[in-house]
């Protein structure tokens, strides 16, 4: 009789898919890594600024944050007051008052 251990097919086929699985989690841990370092060397080489212009990236990213800031419930309604002057002198009146620094 030989002394070498009987090798078991389905440890051997667990083995095979835990590799393969722990293989694609480290691509996409790298993957997901690399491109958050070229988004911060992006935001190094260029910066992110109160330009008169933005830069159609940042454009992109404070239209998208601010579309997931608001909740859905919130972006489905209307605003109850109609778009007048009166209305319009009114509000600005208020964030004179109110917001301005």
């Amino acid at each position: 009789m030989s002394s070498a251990p009987i090798s078991d097919s389905r440890s051997s086929e667990r083995h095979g898919f835990l590799r393969r699985h722990v293989t694609a989690f480290v691509t996409l841990l790298l993957l997901f890594a690399l491109l958050g370092g070229l988004a911060a060397l992006w935001i190094i080489v260029h910066g992110v600024s109160a330009r008169d212009h933005p830069t159609a990236t940042e454009k992109v990213m404070a239209r998208t944050l601010r579309h997931f800031a608001i909740p859905l419930n919130h972006r489905r309604m209307n605003n109850p007051l109609p778009l007048t002057a009166d209305v319009l002198a009114e509000g600005r009146m208020h964030w004179a008052d109110h917001c301005a620094s």
